[in-house]
């Protein structure tokens, strides 16, 4: 099992990929009475590395690359089963598919979920979803869902083009 690490401050989290539940601080299992602030301070340490990300690859526009923003509508009795889904297909298609800028989930306040896609260019968006690693997953998101994702196509503003 491939496991990831982050640093924040003086403390080391390491996240395992698929066990949400198996989160490691400097070495040590948390448990119930320490895990409230370690998770926290995991949580908080993602979403900056992600918005980081994010920055980093907004600094390289390029008007060759294409985007796809993917509108998903869940039922609600699911909504844990999806969400666990939707983060290992976006694990899955960022370690396995060259192209991909960006391919991260997200949730609106409204309850809608997102899928923020962005890729080199239309060649890497086209191979999108054929690795078997990859669409092997698909099936598993479709029960979920209250209804067909509207997905919409999206291109880089890059400024002056």
């Amino acid at each position: 099992m491939t496991a990831r690490l982050f640093a924040a401050r003086s403390r080391y989290v390491k996240l395992y990929p698929n066990e949400c539940h198996r989160v490691r601080v400097n070495g040590e299992n948390l448990n119930k009475e320490n895990s409230l602030n370690s998770i926290k301070t995991a949580k908080h340490l993602l979403v900056l590395l992600s918005l980081t990300l994010s920055a980093a690859a907004y600094a390289k526009c390029n008007s060759d690359e294409v985007g796809y923003v993917a509108t998903f509508q869940v039922k609600s009795e699911n909504i844990a089963e999806f969400e666990t889904a939707l983060v290992e297909l976006a694990a899955t298609v960022n370690a396995v598919e060259e192209g991909v800028v960006l391919y991260a989930p997200f949730k609106g306040a409204d309850g809608r979920y997102f899928m923020m896609e962005r890729y080199k260019n239309e060649a890497a968006r086209a191979a999108h979803g054929k690795a078997p690693e990859v669409a092997a997953l698909f099936p598993a998101i479709g029960p979920y869902l209250d209804g067909a994702p509207d997905v919409q196509p999206v291109s880089a503003v890059c400024g002056g083009e």
